[in-house]
């Protein structure tokens, strides 16, 4: 099945290969944002991957945008070369890693490799491993393409330091990987209300997303949203 990206060339490329593609757009804030890329939107049966959340205030820092072309959940994925690679980007700067769906799994999986002082992760994954989650078959057409699971799950890739924001709608598919998320001081799960899997569209409805995340980025609860702890 052919995965394409969809390349904006007014978003420069800072790395591209079989399994990685890196692009980014500077800024003049204090942070790094870096978003991990999900799986794409479906066209035609065909998902298309794009960066996302390109609307974030370009005053808050760079933007940095890593592509698991693969679609593998980062076990095609290293972890100290997307680190390496972004260094001059991320130097000096507070670094957020976010992502929406197998983006905000792979956010949780980069949070600590990259040192990340904050992590936004929309309608993450526990584990798409069918040894771990067998009822998940949503992902089924590239999960199976996994020849060797390195990373099994979200356990293991929290950190003590990073402050986490996991936000999840109250279906039942998603309450299930929620039910299994670490809980620990520095991490808040959140609930938000609608139907479907795309919290980030949920609240993009309701014009609340970019909100949503400036509120988490600048390290405050974002208590006036309709989000249940």
């Amino acid at each position: 099945m052919a995965n394409p990206i969809i390349n904006h060339p007014d978003i420069p490329v800072l790395h591209n290969d079989e399994f990685l593609k890196i692009s980014y757009l500077e800024g003049e804030g204090d942070f790094c944002i870096v978003t991990f890329i999900g799986v794409g939107l479906g066209l035609g049966g065909v998902d298309i991957q794009s960066e996302e959340f390109k609307k974030i205030n370009p005053a808050l820092g760079n933007q940095v945008f890593i592509f698991d072309k693969q679609r593998s959940w980062g076990n095609n994925l290293d972890m100290a070369q997307i680190r390496d690679l972004i260094a001059p980007l991320t130097a000096g700067r507070r670094v957020v890693t976010m992502g929406l769906s197998m983006g905000g799994f792979l956010a949780i999986m980069g949070s600590s490799a990259l040192g990340a002082e904050t992590t936004i992760a929309m309608a993450p994954q526990y584990s798409v491993c069918p040894m771990v989650m067998p009822q998940e078959n949503r992902w089924v057409a590239y999960t199976r393409k996994v020849r060797r699971w390195k990373v099994k799950s979200v356990d293991g890739f929290f950190n003590d330091e990073t402050r986490y924001h996991c936000l999840f709608t109250d279906i039942r598919l998603e309450t299930r990987h929620l039910d299994r998320f670490p809980r620990a001081g520095n991490i808040s799960l959140y609930k938000v209300r609608g139907p479907i899997h795309n919290v980030g569209q949920v609240l993009k409805d309701q014009g609340l997303l970019y909100p949503t995340i400036e509120a988490c980025i600048a390290g405050e609860a974002p208590p006036i949203l309709p989000i249940e702890g």
